[in-house]
């Protein structure tokens, strides 16, 4: 058969099935994964979405859980207008200026601590220890050691420090400082292993080439490392917000109960004395749903200066 022969075969058959109805073209293969993610998709919606919506529920009834509860919206009016509202709100933005100071220590020690070496695994783990322990087991250690006759005082004072000495806890103007301390030397863990092993996939040839060019140590981790971390550390910065924002109850009550005098208050706490010490569910539920909207609120403007960061530099 003559290759001319052979090509008019070929088209045929592509003008053929160009011209097949669409109802028979090739499903996309990722719709094939949807019955194998639809139990997970069940139990996940089962065990946020429906507490969620009990919530919101709760939110807006007079007694929630109770038969004859009426639709009201003045638990939320009552939310706004505790006396411990705001300074709730303010203790958590402070406890949010905290991330930079966690970004910064933990790439500076996964910097310093990165080799390819036995040793430093060993240093990595040393530090990555804190993160691993349990949070009312640290907050109450801490509680200890910040007390006015607890291990830190005495050391201060056996180095010659004794002017500084404080009732760390008990003084209402640094004790959110001394729990931001203690949340500040547990969480950095999580970003030294996460910088660590994105560190472990840069190439080499990148820093031999940065040094060829005469570039010292900092500017080599300045133009090579921190750009190939930044996608990670967006990632860091992200979860760290979520949990200067909902996840500091344990230290708050294992260590200061929200004083003193309400200066260690937190968001969470303020929901658990509704809630739980007071029985208002309901006024919780409604500071709960305000927990909930702010912190999706300032997800979004995350997300969204993200776009516009990418689209500007496309």
């Amino acid at each position: 058969m003559s290759d001319v022969a052979v090509a008019s075969r070929r088209a045929a058959a592509n003008r053929a099935i160009s011209r097949r109805p669409l109802g028979r073209r090739r499903r996309p293969s990722w719709l094939w994964t949807i019955p194998y993610l639809l139990p997970a998709a069940a139990l996940i919606g089962f065990v946020f979405a429906y507490p969620l919506e009990r919530v919101v529920q709760y939110s807006f009834e007079t007694t929630p859980n109770v038969p004859g509860s009426v639709f009201t919206t003045v638990n939320y009016s009552l939310a706004v207008e505790d006396p411990n509202f705001l300074s709730a709100i303010k203790h958590n933005l402070i406890l949010l200026g905290a991330v930079p100071v966690l970004v910064v220590v933990a790439l500076l020690l996964a910097i310093l601590s990165y080799r390819r070496t036995r040793s430093s695994n060993v240093y990595r783990s040393a530090l990555f220890l804190p993160y691993v322990l349990s949070i009312p087991v640290v907050g109450i250690i801490f509680g200890i050691i910040y007390s006015l006759l607890g291990p830190l005082n005495a050391a201060l004072g056996a180095v010659g420090l004794g002017g500084l000495k404080q009732d760390w806890l008990g003084n209402p103007s640094i004790a959110l400082g001394s729990v931001i301390a203690v949340i500040i030397w547990k969480e950095f863990g999580f970003g030294l292993v996460l910088f660590s092993a994105r560190m472990g996939t840069i190439d080499q040839e990148l820093y031999d080439a940065a040094r060829v060019d005469g570039a010292r140590w900092w500017s080599q981790h300045r133009h090579v490392t921190i750009p190939a971390l930044s996608q990670v550390i967006q990632f860091f910065i992200t979860v760290e917000i979520i949990t200067m924002l909902s996840a500091v109850f344990g230290y708050v009550y294992t260590m200061t109960r929200g004083g003193p005098g309400g200066a260690t208050t937190v968001m969470e706490f303020q929901i658990w004395e509704q809630g739980f010490a007071s029985g208002n569910f309901g006024l919780a539920s409604a500071t709960a749903v305000i927990l909930l909207g702010g912190i999706v609120a300032l997800l979004l403007i995350i997300v969204l200066a993200r776009a516009a960061s990418r689209k500007a530099f496309a």
